[in-house]
């Protein structure tokens, strides 16, 4: 795995927080409209950084902590689901 994939996932995960962060000043600014909007972003940004996080765990060389934590996660989600 290269440190490409890794730096998308981590860039991902970072426009997901900043659009969090973006949305609770629209909140806190009377637009939540805005708000509205950027917490979809947020919400595609976290789904697609989940997304490239998982095949590096699944294209790692040997079975790993990260791999188990994963699908204990998955497992877990699917319940509540």
């Amino acid at each position: 795995m290269t440190n490409c994939t890794h730096s998308e996932a981590a860039e991902l995960h970072t426009q997901a927080a900043y659009a969090h962060l973006a949305a609770d000043h629209e909140i806190k600014t009377g637009d939540p409209c805005s708000a509205q909007e950027l917490s979809k972003a947020a919400d595609e940004f976290s789904i697609q950084a989940a997304k490239v996080s998982k095949d590096i765990v699944n294209q790692a060389p040997s079975p790993s902590i990260a791999k188990i934590l994963i699908a204990s996660q998955d497992s877990s989600s699917s319940k509540t689901a």
